[in-house]
């Protein structure tokens, strides 16, 4: 076979696609391929071993037109997941024959034109592997002639470039030489070149006007002329009446640039400042203190409606000379049941008493009060009594009832108080009335969450389903909050 092609090298970009790449050259042996595989963000180049990082079919070998490899996946860290090579990694496959001659054509032995033509197909093969490592060599230009160069390199020595001699025919090694030291003089102004690693310090001086021309001899070196205390208030007129151009205004002033340590102290007086110019956002937080208010400057005609909240007065602040007349009362939040609740004789759970109490209204410290008067009738069941705010059982209390005609007259008050926490609560509840109930206070703790709107509410539960029904009425209850 003839070796019909130039091509003796492919490559390809990662994609994480594929793990099957085809070469298209002609090899006589699968030893002849060598595979490089570059990680492109670091420049590592990995030489790929055959059967450890990839395979070629037996019938690809000696194909004209070349074949396949495969890559083997073993967890390289140039493959993905699924075994492909990734993205960020590029692979050169390439045709690479060991320089040896291993065939013998003996005087007089037979003729196999299949011998010959590999033989020859080795050497055009050798030539064009060759030829890649020269297209990626240094080479002179074409028009140089090379007997006038010398191109072998000198030795290598530590800390030291190659360059080109003076006569610009061989390369030598050379040393880094320092030519000279840059030394900044001291002193106000500015600073002026006036040779190679030499600079001049120049005193800025002059009238009110800027100049620019050659300065220490050296062309295109500026001298500047400005004042030397710089621009005055005298340079500057109010309104421009001298010159437009030396007037500050409100535009000439950088976003930002005036800040309080610019401003001198009592610089800015109220009747420089605009009416209604300074406003709420245009105060720090916490900026506005009794020391900077003027006696009696905030009165009630400048406070908004419910401007004044609980959380902006210090505790000890409120006393009874600054109450107007009647205006304390308890914080009170009251529900009566106005119509008769009844209970059947039936052992579920039932609520005989609900009330929503609003969020916040309670605060850390306050109690919430419950009372209620109700009538329980059986023949020696048990009834238990629970109070419950937010679906949370604070308070239960039990009593075996033995009187068919009803105990009426049952009075049960419970209070439930907030502990310096509108989440922490202890609780009592005791039961009036010749009722078989224990009547004996008993301190219980919870947690429930009174910031927020809870349901209070009072059930009743028999042990044994009772003859009578309705077995439980309640007459009359409320609930109310004091702090």
């Amino acid at each position: 076979m003839t070796i019909p092609t130039l091509i003796h090298r492919n490559d390809f970009i990662g994609a994480g696609a594929t793990n099957v790449f085809t070469f298209g050259f002609k090899i006589l042996d699968a030893a002849d391929l060598k595979i490089t595989v570059l990680d492109t963000s670091t420049n590592l180049e990995t030489l790929l071993v055959i059967t450890t990082d990839y395979t070629v079919p037996v019938a690809d070998v000696g194909e004209p037109l070349g074949g396949n490899i495969t890559l083997v996946d073993a967890g390289q860290p140039y493959l993905d997941g699924s075994g492909f090579l990734d993205i960020g990694f590029s692979m050169t496959i390439r045709r690479v024959r060991v320089l040896t001659q291993d065939t013998d054509i003996r005087n007089q032995g037979p003729f196999l034109p299949s011998i010959h033509e590999d033989e020859m197909d080795r050497s055009i093969m050798i030539a064009q592997q060759q030829q890649d490592e020269i297209d990626r060599s240094i080479k002179l230009p074409e028009t140089i002639d090379p007997a006038a160069i010398d191109t072998e390199l000198p030795p290598p020595i530590a800390d030291q470039f190659l360059r080109w001699n003076s006569t610009a025919d061989a390369i030598v090694t050379a040393a880094l030489v320092a030519v000279g030291t840059l030394v900044i003089p001291p002193g106000n102004g500015m600073l002026a070149f006036t040779g190679p690693f030499s600079l001049i310090n120049r005193v800025l001086t002059g009238g009110p006007t800027i100049t620019v021309a050659d300065g220490g001899g050296q062309a295109g070196n500026p001298t500047f002329s400005v004042p030397t205390n710089g621009i005055t208030d005298v340079q500057l007129r109010d309104d421009g009446a001298v010159d437009a151009n030396r007037s500050v205004t409100t535009n000439h002033i950088r976003d930002n640039a005036v800040t309080t340590a610019k401003i001198n102290a009592l610089a800015v007086t109220p009747a420089e400042l605009a009416a209604n110019a300074v406003e709420t956002a245009k105060i720090l937080d916490l900026n506005v203190t009794r020391p900077k208010l003027a006696a009696l400057a905030v009165d009630a005609s400048k406070l908004d409606a419910d401007a004044v909240t609980t959380v902006k007065i210090l505790d000890g602040n409120v006393t009874a000379v600054k109450l107007a007349s009647g205006l304390s009362t308890p914080a009170r939040q009251e529900a009566v049941e106005t119509t008769l609740q009844t209970v059947a004789n039936v052992t579920t759970e039932e609520t005989i008493f609900s009330q929503t109490i609003t969020g916040g209204v309670i605060g850390t410290s306050g109690a919430l009060m419950f009372r209620a008067l109700l009538e329980a009738r059986s023949s020696g069941a048990t009834c238990t009594y629970r109070l419950k705010i937010g679906g949370v059982t604070v308070h239960t209390i039990s009593g075996v009832v033995a009187n068919a005609g009803g105990h009426f007259g049952q009075g049960l008050e419970a209070i439930i108080a907030n502990i310096a926490s509108e989440s922490a609560q202890r609780s009592e509840m005791k039961i009036s009335g010749n009722t078989g109930f224990a009547h004996v206070n008993v301190l219980v703790s919870s947690a429930v969450d009174t910031s927020v709107n809870q349901t209070l509410e009072l059930t009743a539960q028999w042990s044994v389903a009772p003859a009578q029904n309705p077995s439980i009425r309640l007459f009359y209850a409320t609930a109310f909050v004091v702090r």
